[in-house]
């Protein structure tokens, strides 16, 4: 244990001690130093991986349908950088209505995020 955080631990007093019974498990007991608050050092590491970490994004695109696609429903391909995706879009379907692709960006960006499909309802003139 000491080889997995001994850097980031050293030199604060902190400790890991491992402990056999002969043919039993063995234990490992963590040491904390009275005046320390490992929670503060949880806490510091998260914020540290959350700056570090690719902020989600979330891309958004319209889709034009006639009135009867909208009432029967149907599915659409959306290609989004040489990626294809299959787009269901639900019988009954309003104009104005959203539909989320939930982390579709990992297929086609390789990044975190949804997509979000705006449908707009073509009328009949």
């Amino acid at each position: 244990m000491d080889n997995i955080f001994g850097d980031f631990l050293k030199g604060r007093g902190f400790s890991f001690r491992q402990y056999g019974r002969d043919g039993g498990a063995s234990r490992i007991i963590f040491n904390v130093p009275e005046d320390e608050n490992i929670q503060n050092y949880y806490t510091q590491g998260q914020r540290a991986r959350a700056r570090t970490r690719p902020q989600s994004s979330a891309v958004n695109y319209e889709i034009t349908i006639t009135g009867e696609q909208a009432e029967k429903g149907m599915e659409k391909d959306l290609v989004r950088k040489g990626k294809r995706l299959r787009v269901k879009i639900p019988a009954g379907i309003k104009s104005g209505a959203r539909i989320r692709l939930r982390n579709a960006r990992l297929t086609t960006d390789g990044l975190p995020g949804d997509i979000y499909i705006k449908i707009l309802v073509k009328n009949h003139a």
